[in-house]
């Protein structure tokens, strides 16, 4: 269970210094909607995790009547978390990818470059 939480703020972590290299609208979105699945995908893991048992010492004390959910539905969680983590991956790959390439082209969608120069008339677009 503990892993889970890790990866998890190993992948915003990575959302967020991706999020500073590339800030255009798209990305922003995208890295949010990132963050905001893989939060609600490992709150979901957790909890299955969290209910594996009932009651939940079962899980940890030999002897202790209780049900549990059987060894392959244990494994189908572990998996479908392994699936998500993968994708989610694959995504941050793309999302990064994908900026590079419009901001080499320059598809931009905010310009700081009067914020820098004194005395600039350039006003930025949004």
């Amino acid at each position: 269970m503990q892993t889970f939480i890790t990866i998890m703020f190993c992948k915003i972590s990575i959302c967020m210094f991706l999020l500073r290299i590339k800030n255009t609208r798209w990305n922003v979105r995208f890295m949010h909607a990132l963050i905001a699945a893989n939060v609600v995908f490992t709150v979901v893991v957790v909890g299955l995790f969290v209910g594996i048992c009932s009651p939940p010492a079962a899980y940890w004390t030999i002897g202790l009547n209780g049900r549990c959910f059987s060894n392959e539905r244990v494994m189908a969680i572990v998996l479908s978390q392994g699936r998500e983590s993968l994708l989610a991956d694959y995504w941050y790959e793309a999302a990064y990818g994908i900026c590079s390439v419009l901001c080499a082209l320059g598809y931009h969608t905010r310009d700081y470059s009067s914020a820098f120069s004194e005395g600039s008339s350039h006003k930025s677009s949004h």
